[in-house]
């Protein structure tokens, strides 16, 4: 599964947006996230995948496992709408 985001913000804010998102799915998923700069990896339960900031852009790429995969759209959909939310603020 593929989320790419064209963000009107900063590498910095576009960075900060994908720590927001990053912390609703550990909340909501028990996904964790390790952040190497601008790069997190994305580890749990039936879940891997890379999450990459850049300017204006946000690509998360996830890898989900069979368990998981019934969820792929309401997670992609989470995180559109709070991107959606972000943006509107």
């Amino acid at each position: 599964m593929n989320v790419q985001r064209n963000l009107a913000m900063s590498k910095d804010q576009a960075l900060q947006a994908a720590e927001k998102v990053a912390n609703k799915l550990a909340r909501d998923y028990g996904v964790n996230f390790s952040w190497r700069g601008d790069c997190a990896d994305i580890k749990g339960p039936g879940v891997q995948g890379t999450c990459a900031v850049s300017e204006g852009l946000v690509d998360i790429q996830l890898t989900l496992g069979f368990l998981a995969a019934p969820f792929a759209v309401r997670v992609k959909e989470e995180i559109n709408k709070y991107f959606d939310r972000l943006e509107q603020a």
